[in-house]
């Protein structure tokens, strides 16, 4: 759980630690490798574990230079700067990006700004930024040069993402490979539903594009 929730990080994990001053406790929580280690360790001390003590040594290790190499930023965060350089800054575009929860955009937010510094200055009037929850009161008209971003997928994404006629089939989605291979089973199964038959072309879109 702790790597899987690493990665919807939409910045780097310096950036999600140091959100948390503003009232968001909980992801540090979440993200607190030293803690799970002191777990691990004392069931160690106590004897447990013996025959996986190496397994447990070289996936920590693992853990740990994972979490050192997404401390400046996630691949999905890499990803989405990528996207705004290129349809925002070099394109001249505009941007609605979806992100699940408030956190999570303030996060984008504060990576963008950092990485790339006038640069997102200049870019952010033409940037909107928007959870979930603010997603689903409406979203701003698609004119020429306009990208819809969502980032992550998870029931209620998935929900917003086949019943919302304002949402075009061909939206980039930045989904990390877990969180695709967990869904796509749900999106096959839910495309052969009868009763579902209206939703059924954009299900089909989405389960190619997983």
């Amino acid at each position: 759980h702790l790597v899987l929730r690493a990665s919807l990080v939409p910045g780097g994990l310096s950036d999600a630690l140091s959100s948390d001053q503003s009232g968001w406790s909980p992801l540090v929580r979440q993200l607190d490798l030293h803690h799970i280690e002191s777990l691990i360790q004392d069931v160690l001390t106590r004897g447990g574990a013996t025959s996986q003590r190496k397994q447990i040594a070289d996936a920590l290790d693992a853990i740990r230079k994972h979490f050192a190499a997404c401390s400046d930023a996630t691949p999905l965060a890499e990803h989405l700067k990528s996207l705004v350089e290129r349809h925002v800054i070099k394109e001249k575009g505009e941007m609605t990006i979806v992100i699940f929860s408030r956190r999570d955009t303030e996060i984008a937010q504060q990576y963008l700004a950092r990485s790339l510094g006038e640069k997102w200055v200049a870019a952010q009037p033409r940037v909107r930024l928007l959870s979930l929850t603010d997603a689903a009161t409406g979203l701003p008209n698609r004119e020429n040069g306009h990208r819809l971003i969502i980032v992550g997928l998870n029931p209620r994404i998935l929900r917003f993402l086949v019943t919302r006629k304002d949402i075009p089939l061909h939206t980039n989605l930045l989904v990390p490979s877990h969180q695709a291979a967990r869904m796509l089973p749900q999106i096959q199964f839910l495309s052969s539903v009868d009763v579902l038959k209206p939703y059924r072309g954009r299900l089909v879109e989405l389960r190619s594009h997983l």
